[in-house]
């Protein structure tokens, strides 16, 4: 799946996004509004991925505001492997 998420760093702020499972790890650089795209290979169940932010924020003012994520489908070699949790997916 594609997940898709917009990044906006506080006024006049620069910051890496990094996205990571278990063995890899993606960067981006938010300077603005940015839209992060990346290709996810899901396991049936509940997984997750890390997601960090340099430099760490230090007070709400300055932390990196994310948008709610989206998943929609896709085709293509996965950046990321979410790691699993638990098979069952609670439904």
């Amino acid at each position: 799946m594609r997940l898709v998420f917009d990044a906006f760093p506080a006024k006049g702020a620069s910051h890496e996004l990094r996205l990571a499972d278990s063995s890899t790890e993606k960067m981006f650089t938010v300077d603005g509004r940015t839209t992060i795209s990346v290709l996810v290979a899901i396991p049936r169940g509940e997984s997750r991925l890390l997601v960090k932010t340099d430099p760490a924020a230090t007070s709400l003012d300055d932390a990196l505001q994310l948008s709610t994520p989206r998943a929609r489908r896709a085709t293509g070699e996965p950046e990321l492997h979410a790691d699993l949790v638990s098979a069952d997916p609670g439904f």
